[in-house]
Protein backbone atom coordinates (compact mmCIF):
# COMPACT_ATOMS: atom_id res chain seq x y z
CA UNK A 1 0.00 0.00 0.00
CA UNK A 2 2.52 2.48 -0.88
CA UNK A 3 2.30 6.14 0.29
CA UNK A 4 4.39 8.35 -1.75
CA UNK A 5 6.08 7.47 -5.78
CA UNK A 6 9.43 6.88 -3.77
CA UNK A 7 7.65 4.40 -1.30
CA UNK A 8 6.75 2.78 -4.14
CA UNK A 9 10.02 2.38 -5.95
CA UNK A 10 10.82 0.47 -2.84
CA UNK A 11 7.90 -2.22 -2.92
CA UNK A 12 7.62 -5.44 -4.38
CA UNK A 13 7.38 -4.96 -7.91
CA UNK A 14 4.22 -5.74 -10.10
CA UNK A 15 3.03 -4.63 -13.42
CA UNK A 16 1.51 -1.15 -12.20
CA UNK A 17 5.23 -0.39 -10.90
CA UNK A 18 7.00 -1.62 -14.27
CA UNK A 19 4.79 0.96 -16.06
CA UNK A 20 4.90 3.49 -13.36
CA UNK A 21 8.27 3.53 -13.90
CA UNK A 22 8.91 3.30 -17.56
CA UNK A 23 7.36 6.64 -19.21
CA UNK A 24 7.92 4.90 -22.73
CA UNK A 25 6.25 1.52 -22.13
CA UNK A 26 3.23 3.20 -20.02
CA UNK A 27 2.68 5.32 -23.20
CA UNK A 28 2.31 2.37 -25.99
CA UNK A 29 0.26 0.83 -23.15
CA UNK A 30 -1.94 3.61 -23.04
CA UNK A 31 -2.01 4.15 -27.33
CA UNK A 32 -2.84 0.67 -27.60
CA UNK A 33 -5.48 0.16 -25.61
CA UNK A 34 -6.68 3.66 -26.47
CA UNK A 35 -6.78 2.47 -30.15
CA UNK A 36 -8.62 -0.70 -29.32
CA UNK A 37 -11.40 0.68 -26.77
CA UNK A 38 -11.07 4.70 -27.41
CA UNK A 39 -10.63 4.44 -23.76
CA UNK A 40 -7.16 5.62 -21.92
CA UNK A 41 -5.95 3.31 -18.83
CA UNK A 42 -4.44 5.27 -15.81
CA UNK A 43 -3.02 3.79 -12.95
CA UNK A 44 -4.07 5.99 -9.46
CA UNK A 45 -4.01 5.30 -5.48
CA UNK A 46 -7.62 4.11 -5.08
CA UNK A 47 -9.66 2.11 -2.10
CA UNK A 48 -6.81 1.10 0.82
CA UNK A 49 -4.26 3.20 -0.52
CA UNK A 50 -3.35 0.48 -3.10
CA UNK A 51 -2.68 0.59 -7.00
CA UNK A 52 -5.84 0.22 -9.94
CA UNK A 53 -5.92 -0.09 -13.12
CA UNK A 54 -8.55 2.54 -14.12
CA UNK A 55 -10.02 4.09 -17.77
CA UNK A 56 -10.88 7.60 -18.18
CA UNK A 57 -11.67 9.98 -21.79
CA UNK A 58 -8.76 11.85 -21.48
CA UNK A 59 -4.86 10.77 -21.77
CA UNK A 60 -3.25 11.62 -18.21
CA UNK A 61 0.19 12.00 -18.22
CA UNK A 62 2.59 9.84 -15.80
CA UNK A 63 3.48 12.12 -14.15
CA UNK A 64 0.05 12.81 -12.53
CA UNK A 65 -0.19 8.99 -11.94
CA UNK A 66 2.94 9.37 -9.58
CA UNK A 67 1.89 12.04 -8.28
CA UNK A 68 -0.35 10.33 -5.67
CA UNK A 69 -1.69 13.54 -4.71
CA UNK A 70 -5.38 14.95 -4.29
CA UNK A 71 -6.04 15.46 -7.91
CA UNK A 72 -5.23 11.61 -8.92
CA UNK A 73 -7.45 10.62 -6.03
CA UNK A 74 -10.03 13.04 -7.78
CA UNK A 75 -9.28 11.09 -10.96
CA UNK A 76 -9.65 7.69 -9.86
CA UNK A 77 -13.50 8.43 -8.41
CA UNK A 78 -14.20 9.03 -11.53
CA UNK A 79 -13.15 7.37 -13.68
CA UNK A 80 -14.23 3.69 -15.31
CA UNK A 81 -13.14 0.81 -13.21
CA UNK A 82 -11.97 -2.61 -14.42
CA UNK A 83 -14.53 -4.18 -12.94
CA UNK A 84 -16.87 -2.53 -15.20
CA UNK A 85 -15.26 -3.46 -18.77
CA UNK A 86 -16.80 -6.42 -20.60
CA UNK A 87 -15.03 -10.26 -20.53
CA UNK A 88 -13.31 -9.14 -23.74
CA UNK A 89 -11.78 -5.97 -22.74
CA UNK A 90 -10.82 -7.68 -19.48
CA UNK A 91 -9.48 -10.37 -21.55
CA UNK A 92 -7.53 -8.13 -24.19
CA UNK A 93 -6.05 -5.90 -21.36
CA UNK A 94 -5.11 -8.43 -19.10
CA UNK A 95 -3.16 -9.93 -22.39
CA UNK A 96 -0.80 -6.83 -22.94
CA UNK A 97 -0.14 -7.09 -19.60
CA UNK A 98 1.37 -10.40 -18.71
CA UNK A 99 3.15 -9.72 -22.22
CA UNK A 100 4.45 -6.42 -21.06
CA UNK A 101 5.09 -6.85 -17.97
CA UNK A 102 6.37 -11.07 -17.71
CA UNK A 103 10.51 -11.21 -17.60
CA UNK A 104 10.63 -14.34 -19.60
CA UNK A 105 12.28 -14.36 -22.97
CA UNK A 106 9.21 -16.63 -25.02
CA UNK A 107 5.89 -16.92 -24.13
CA UNK A 108 3.48 -19.80 -24.88
CA UNK A 109 -0.83 -18.16 -25.49
CA UNK A 110 -3.65 -20.36 -26.32
CA UNK A 111 -6.42 -19.51 -27.81
CA UNK A 112 -6.47 -15.80 -26.83
CA UNK A 113 -9.27 -14.91 -29.34
CA UNK A 114 -12.12 -16.31 -26.36
CA UNK A 115 -14.28 -13.51 -25.18
CA UNK A 116 -12.84 -11.03 -28.51
CA UNK A 117 -15.12 -9.92 -30.90
CA UNK A 118 -13.65 -9.92 -34.56
CA UNK A 119 -12.68 -6.15 -34.17
CA UNK A 120 -10.30 -6.96 -31.23
CA UNK A 121 -8.73 -10.25 -32.18
CA UNK A 122 -7.29 -8.28 -34.96
CA UNK A 123 -5.85 -5.52 -32.72
CA UNK A 124 -4.88 -8.11 -30.23
CA UNK A 125 -2.54 -10.07 -33.32
CA UNK A 126 -1.20 -6.82 -34.36
CA UNK A 127 -0.24 -5.79 -30.90
CA UNK A 128 1.39 -9.19 -30.23
CA UNK A 129 3.59 -8.79 -33.06
CA UNK A 130 4.58 -5.70 -32.30
CA UNK A 131 5.34 -6.08 -28.75
CA UNK A 132 7.52 -9.15 -29.53
CA UNK A 133 9.55 -7.18 -32.21
CA UNK A 134 9.63 -4.09 -29.48
CA UNK A 135 10.29 -6.41 -26.35
CA UNK A 136 12.78 -9.15 -27.86
CA UNK A 137 10.18 -11.55 -26.92
CA UNK A 138 9.45 -14.52 -28.52
CA UNK A 139 5.71 -15.24 -28.48
CA UNK A 140 4.06 -18.90 -29.19
CA UNK A 141 0.77 -18.72 -30.17
CA UNK A 142 -1.85 -21.02 -30.84
CA UNK A 143 -5.42 -19.53 -32.66
CA UNK A 144 -8.46 -21.07 -34.30
CA UNK A 145 -8.99 -16.95 -35.60
CA UNK A 146 -8.51 -15.76 -38.80
CA UNK A 147 -9.35 -11.94 -37.25
CA UNK A 148 -5.79 -12.57 -34.57
CA UNK A 149 -3.77 -14.09 -38.15
CA UNK A 150 -4.81 -11.01 -40.10
CA UNK A 151 -3.31 -8.80 -37.48
CA UNK A 152 -0.08 -10.55 -37.20
CA UNK A 153 0.22 -10.49 -40.38
CA UNK A 154 0.31 -6.43 -40.64
CA UNK A 155 2.84 -5.12 -42.95
CA UNK A 156 5.38 -3.56 -40.18
CA UNK A 157 5.79 -7.09 -38.28
CA UNK A 158 5.35 -9.74 -41.23
CA UNK A 159 8.70 -10.49 -41.92
CA UNK A 160 9.09 -11.27 -37.95
CA UNK A 161 6.46 -13.50 -37.95
CA UNK A 162 6.04 -17.55 -38.92
CA UNK A 163 2.72 -19.46 -39.28
CA UNK A 164 2.51 -22.63 -38.90
CA UNK A 165 -0.31 -24.65 -40.08
CA UNK A 166 -1.36 -27.90 -38.31
CA UNK A 167 -3.76 -29.96 -39.28
CA UNK A 168 -4.55 -33.97 -38.86
CA UNK A 169 -5.32 -36.48 -41.88
CA UNK A 170 -6.49 -39.52 -39.57
CA UNK A 171 -4.20 -40.17 -37.22
CA UNK A 172 -1.10 -38.07 -38.65
CA UNK A 173 -0.20 -34.91 -37.94
CA UNK A 174 1.23 -32.33 -40.47
CA UNK A 175 2.92 -28.76 -39.72
CA UNK A 176 3.07 -26.43 -42.41
CA UNK A 177 5.21 -23.26 -42.60
CA UNK A 178 2.97 -20.82 -44.35
CA UNK A 179 4.86 -18.01 -46.56
CA UNK A 180 3.78 -14.64 -45.53
CA UNK A 181 3.68 -13.63 -49.27
CA UNK A 182 1.01 -16.22 -49.66
CA UNK A 183 -0.64 -14.77 -45.93
CA UNK A 184 -0.65 -11.39 -47.52
CA UNK A 185 -1.90 -12.30 -50.92
CA UNK A 186 -5.34 -13.71 -49.23
CA UNK A 187 -5.73 -10.37 -47.49
CA UNK A 188 -5.04 -8.37 -50.14
CA UNK A 189 -6.26 -10.07 -53.69
CA UNK A 190 -9.28 -9.24 -55.15
CA UNK A 191 -9.82 -13.00 -56.17
CA UNK A 192 -9.24 -14.33 -52.70
CA UNK A 193 -9.90 -11.55 -49.73
CA UNK A 194 -14.02 -10.87 -50.58
CA UNK A 195 -14.89 -14.46 -50.64
CA UNK A 196 -13.42 -14.97 -47.14
CA UNK A 197 -10.27 -17.89 -48.11
CA UNK A 198 -8.75 -17.21 -45.04
CA UNK A 199 -11.02 -19.36 -43.41
CA UNK A 200 -9.91 -22.64 -45.58
CA UNK A 201 -6.98 -22.28 -43.52
CA UNK A 202 -8.89 -23.33 -40.00
CA UNK A 203 -10.64 -26.01 -42.22
CA UNK A 204 -10.00 -29.77 -42.90
CA UNK A 205 -11.65 -30.30 -45.74
CA UNK A 206 -12.99 -27.30 -48.06
CA UNK A 207 -15.36 -27.55 -50.63
CA UNK A 208 -15.06 -24.91 -53.63
CA UNK A 209 -18.56 -24.24 -55.49
CA UNK A 210 -19.20 -22.18 -58.11
CA UNK A 211 -22.12 -19.66 -56.38
CA UNK A 212 -24.14 -18.81 -53.81
CA UNK A 213 -27.09 -21.63 -55.01
CA UNK A 214 -24.62 -24.11 -54.60
CA UNK A 215 -23.16 -23.27 -51.10
CA UNK A 216 -27.12 -23.23 -49.89
CA UNK A 217 -27.88 -26.00 -51.18
CA UNK A 218 -25.14 -28.34 -50.74
CA UNK A 219 -24.47 -27.50 -47.14
CA UNK A 220 -27.56 -27.88 -45.93
CA UNK A 221 -27.46 -30.98 -47.73
CA UNK A 222 -24.53 -32.15 -46.16
CA UNK A 223 -25.64 -30.97 -42.93
CA UNK A 224 -28.55 -33.29 -42.82
CA UNK A 225 -26.29 -36.23 -43.35
CA UNK A 226 -24.25 -35.14 -40.71
CA UNK A 227 -27.21 -35.02 -38.93
CA UNK A 228 -28.29 -38.61 -39.64
CA UNK A 229 -25.06 -40.33 -39.21
CA UNK A 230 -24.90 -41.19 -43.04
CA UNK A 231 -21.42 -40.37 -44.69
CA UNK A 232 -21.60 -37.23 -45.10
CA UNK A 233 -18.21 -34.85 -45.09
CA UNK A 234 -17.14 -33.78 -41.98
CA UNK A 235 -15.43 -30.63 -40.58
CA UNK A 236 -16.53 -29.41 -44.23
CA UNK A 237 -16.55 -25.66 -45.19
CA UNK A 238 -18.31 -24.63 -48.36
CA UNK A 239 -16.79 -22.20 -50.21
CA UNK A 240 -18.22 -20.22 -52.91
CA UNK A 241 -15.96 -18.64 -55.57
CA UNK A 242 -18.77 -16.73 -57.31
CA UNK A 243 -17.69 -17.51 -60.91
CA UNK A 244 -15.87 -20.83 -62.72
CA UNK A 245 -13.18 -18.43 -64.03
CA UNK A 246 -12.25 -18.06 -59.94
CA UNK A 247 -11.55 -21.38 -59.49
CA UNK A 248 -8.15 -21.04 -60.70
CA UNK A 249 -7.51 -18.22 -58.22
CA UNK A 250 -8.72 -19.96 -55.58
CA UNK A 251 -7.23 -23.56 -55.99
CA UNK A 252 -3.65 -22.32 -56.58
CA UNK A 253 -3.27 -20.56 -53.02
CA UNK A 254 -5.17 -23.78 -51.31
CA UNK A 255 -2.72 -26.23 -53.09
CA UNK A 256 0.31 -23.33 -52.09
CA UNK A 257 -1.07 -23.64 -48.55
CA UNK A 258 -1.61 -27.59 -48.28
CA UNK A 259 -5.32 -27.06 -47.34
CA UNK A 260 -7.23 -30.20 -49.07
CA UNK A 261 -9.85 -29.33 -50.99
CA UNK A 262 -12.81 -30.85 -53.84
CA UNK A 263 -14.71 -28.83 -56.80
CA UNK A 264 -18.67 -28.95 -57.16
CA UNK A 265 -18.75 -27.24 -60.72
CA UNK A 266 -21.01 -26.84 -64.14
CA UNK A 267 -20.83 -29.14 -66.84
CA UNK A 268 -19.54 -25.96 -68.87
CA UNK A 269 -16.90 -25.64 -66.79
CA UNK A 270 -15.24 -28.97 -68.40
CA UNK A 271 -16.74 -28.47 -71.55
CA UNK A 272 -16.86 -26.19 -74.89
CA UNK A 273 -13.86 -24.01 -75.69
CA UNK A 274 -13.79 -21.86 -72.95
CA UNK A 275 -13.33 -24.62 -70.24
CA UNK A 276 -11.94 -23.21 -66.83
CA UNK A 277 -10.71 -26.64 -66.09
CA UNK A 278 -7.39 -27.01 -68.06
CA UNK A 279 -6.43 -23.73 -65.74
CA UNK A 280 -7.51 -25.12 -62.41
CA UNK A 281 -5.66 -28.77 -63.23
CA UNK A 282 -2.75 -26.90 -64.07
CA UNK A 283 -2.69 -25.28 -60.59
CA UNK A 284 -3.71 -28.38 -58.14
CA UNK A 285 0.24 -29.94 -58.28
CA UNK A 286 -0.66 -32.99 -60.51
CA UNK A 287 1.69 -34.82 -62.29
CA UNK A 288 2.34 -34.85 -65.74
CA UNK A 289 1.00 -38.54 -66.05
CA UNK A 290 -2.67 -37.22 -64.57
CA UNK A 291 -2.86 -34.17 -66.31
CA UNK A 292 -2.24 -35.61 -69.58
CA UNK A 293 -5.05 -38.36 -68.84
CA UNK A 294 -7.28 -35.85 -67.48
CA UNK A 295 -6.35 -33.84 -70.95
CA UNK A 296 -6.76 -36.74 -73.07
CA UNK A 297 -10.57 -37.64 -71.65
CA UNK A 298 -11.58 -33.79 -72.10
CA UNK A 299 -10.92 -33.79 -75.58
CA UNK A 300 -14.26 -36.20 -76.09
CA UNK A 301 -16.05 -33.55 -74.09
CA UNK A 302 -17.06 -30.70 -75.89
CA UNK A 303 -20.94 -30.76 -75.15
CA UNK A 304 -21.27 -33.68 -72.43
CA UNK A 305 -19.14 -35.25 -70.42
CA UNK A 306 -19.05 -39.39 -70.34
CA UNK A 307 -18.51 -41.63 -67.91
CA UNK A 308 -14.75 -42.31 -68.03
CA UNK A 309 -14.23 -38.64 -67.58
CA UNK A 310 -16.47 -38.09 -64.57
CA UNK A 311 -14.88 -41.13 -62.84
CA UNK A 312 -11.24 -39.56 -63.58
CA UNK A 313 -12.23 -35.88 -62.50
CA UNK A 314 -13.52 -37.35 -59.01
CA UNK A 315 -10.75 -39.03 -58.64
CA UNK A 316 -8.75 -35.55 -58.70
CA UNK A 317 -11.56 -34.66 -56.57
CA UNK A 318 -13.37 -32.57 -59.28
CA UNK A 319 -17.36 -33.37 -59.42
CA UNK A 320 -19.08 -31.93 -62.79
CA UNK A 321 -22.75 -31.71 -62.81
CA UNK A 322 -23.25 -33.72 -65.89
CA UNK A 323 -26.98 -32.45 -66.61
CA UNK A 324 -25.71 -29.01 -66.77
CA UNK A 325 -25.64 -26.65 -63.40
CA UNK A 326 -27.03 -27.05 -60.25
CA UNK A 327 -30.75 -26.52 -60.93
CA UNK A 328 -30.83 -29.18 -64.12
CA UNK A 329 -28.66 -31.76 -61.83
CA UNK A 330 -31.23 -32.11 -59.08
CA UNK A 331 -34.19 -30.78 -60.71
CA UNK A 332 -35.77 -34.35 -60.92
CA UNK A 333 -34.65 -35.38 -57.38
CA UNK A 334 -36.26 -32.21 -55.98
CA UNK A 335 -39.28 -32.73 -57.98
CA UNK A 336 -38.93 -29.02 -59.34
CA UNK A 337 -38.30 -28.07 -62.63
CA UNK A 338 -35.09 -26.55 -63.29
CA UNK A 339 -35.86 -22.73 -64.42
CA UNK A 340 -35.36 -21.72 -68.29
CA UNK A 341 -34.37 -18.49 -67.10
CA UNK A 342 -31.43 -17.51 -64.99
CA UNK A 343 -33.73 -14.38 -63.60
CA UNK A 344 -35.52 -17.42 -62.20
CA UNK A 345 -32.89 -19.14 -60.24
CA UNK A 346 -33.66 -17.66 -56.91
CA UNK A 347 -36.96 -18.75 -57.32
CA UNK A 348 -36.23 -21.95 -57.59
CA UNK A 349 -33.57 -22.35 -54.87
CA UNK A 350 -36.31 -20.57 -52.64
CA UNK A 351 -38.83 -23.12 -53.39
CA UNK A 352 -36.36 -26.17 -53.07
CA UNK A 353 -35.56 -25.03 -49.46
CA UNK A 354 -38.57 -24.83 -48.82
CA UNK A 355 -39.62 -28.01 -49.95
CA UNK A 356 -37.05 -29.76 -47.66
CA UNK A 357 -38.66 -28.95 -44.29
CA UNK A 358 -37.64 -27.73 -40.44
CA UNK A 359 -36.86 -30.07 -38.18
CA UNK A 360 -39.30 -32.01 -36.44
CA UNK A 361 -41.89 -30.79 -38.43
CA UNK A 362 -43.70 -33.08 -40.56
CA UNK A 363 -42.05 -33.39 -44.34
CA UNK A 364 -38.66 -33.27 -42.90
CA UNK A 365 -36.66 -34.82 -45.60
CA UNK A 366 -33.62 -36.74 -44.91
CA UNK A 367 -31.55 -39.40 -46.62
CA UNK A 368 -34.00 -41.82 -45.44
CA UNK A 369 -36.88 -39.79 -46.05
CA UNK A 370 -35.61 -39.38 -50.00
CA UNK A 371 -33.07 -40.55 -50.65
CA UNK A 372 -31.06 -39.66 -54.10
CA UNK A 373 -28.13 -37.89 -56.14
CA UNK A 374 -27.34 -35.22 -53.67
CA UNK A 375 -26.69 -37.80 -50.80
CA UNK A 376 -24.98 -39.25 -52.99
CA UNK A 377 -22.59 -37.15 -54.45
CA UNK A 378 -21.66 -35.81 -50.32
CA UNK A 379 -20.84 -39.58 -49.83
CA UNK A 380 -18.46 -39.59 -52.93
CA UNK A 381 -16.75 -36.18 -51.72
CA UNK A 382 -16.07 -37.30 -48.28
CA UNK A 383 -14.91 -40.84 -49.87
CA UNK A 384 -12.59 -38.83 -51.59
CA UNK A 385 -11.05 -37.01 -48.76
CA UNK A 386 -10.86 -40.69 -46.79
Amino acid sequence: RPKSFEHLSSSKPNVFMLLLHDTDLMESFQNRVHEATRFFPAIFLGDQRKLHLVFTNQKYPIEIMQSFGSESTGIYSDAIKIDDLSDGMKAYIGILLEVISNDESELFIDEPEIFLHPRLCERLGKDLAELGNELDKKIYLATHSPYILKGLNNPATQDAVQVIRLSRNGEASNAKLLETQDLSEIYTSPHLAPIGVIDCLFSERVILVEGGSDFVFYSEINRRLNECNNNGIEQALFLPVYGKQNFKHVVKILTTLGVGFAIIADKDFATGEDRKIVGVTGEMGLHKADLSQISTCLKGCEEDIDDKTHDVLKGHGIFVHKLGALEQENADWCGIPAPSDDREKSKWLWAVMESLGKADEEGYVTPKTKPGKPWELMNEISRYFS
